[in-house]
């Protein structure tokens, strides 16, 4: 498959401290593709330097053949680019609906506000249900939907998904898992950063092990799955 995302030879970090060392990898246009390790492996320095909220220190990010050096966040957004942060940051004073159009300020995605709302309601249909409460008042599970939706609000090509199903009860995470298949079959591709590496690599279609800011293993996310290191070093098998 033509690849959507190209990270080359990446380097990042905070400061002084380089956390990402020449990472290569290619997010495949269509697919699912995971990113794992372990804590403190670089996965969220990753997806905040493409996502543009740290800058690249060397390396280069192609996304759809565009070279995305310099560009600021609001400019990878409108071009298609859409992160959900760890953690969800929703914004708890607003309800389920204002956050929602907040996710909806990339120029292409205006015009389909009223549309895309309802498309969100209908993939998490809790989200209409609750649409007038305020988003602090939702609990975890639904904060997460609703921090998907406000990403997907921005009709993205490519969503980034950063440690989804991280606090979640383990129906809550394994609904979400299908979810992002569900997602993923509207034609939106995923690159999703996970912990739970069992899950992930259920559902991905190609998958990468990060450790200690290198890429360390790369295949099919099956053959990572039934590969002896994999299994004895993260699934404890």
């Amino acid at each position: 498959m033509t690849a959507m995302l190209e990270i080359v030879d990446l380097s990042a970090g905070y400061g002084e401290v380089r956390v990402l060392d020449a990472v290569s990898l290619d997010v495949a246009r269509g697919s699912i593709t995971a990113l794992v390790g372990s804590n403190g492996a670089g996965k969220t320095t990753l997806m905040r330097t493409v996502a543009g909220l740290l800058p690249a220190n060397e390396g280069g990010i192609l996304f759809g053949g565009t070279d995305l050096a310099g560009a600021p966040p609001h400019e990878r957004v409108g071009c298609g680019l859409s992160l959900v942060p760890e953690g969800r940051l929703i914004f708890p004073a607003f309800s389920v609906e204002e956050n929602l159009r907040i996710g909806a300020t990339a120029f292409h995605a205006r015009p389909r506000l009223a549309a895309r709302i309802e498309e969100m309601y209908a993939l998490f249909p809790i989200l209409k249900q609750r649409r007038r409460q305020q988003g602090g008042t939702l609990s975890g599970g639904e904060q997460q939907m609703l921090a998907i939706a406000r990403g997907l609000m921005s009709c993205p090509r490519l969503l980034l998904l950063d440690e989804p199903s991280l606090g979640l009860a383990p129906a809550v995470a394994q609904s979400l898992f299908e979810t992002i298949v569900r997602i993923r079959s509207t034609g939106v591709t995923v690159f999703v950063v996970e912990q739970d590496i069992r899950s992930t690599l259920e559902i991905a279609d190609s998958a990468y092990v990060l450790e200690n800011g290198r890429i360390v293993m790369a295949d099919t996310a099956a053959e990572l799955l039934q590969d002896p290191q994999v299994r004895q070093a993260y699934l404890g098998l």
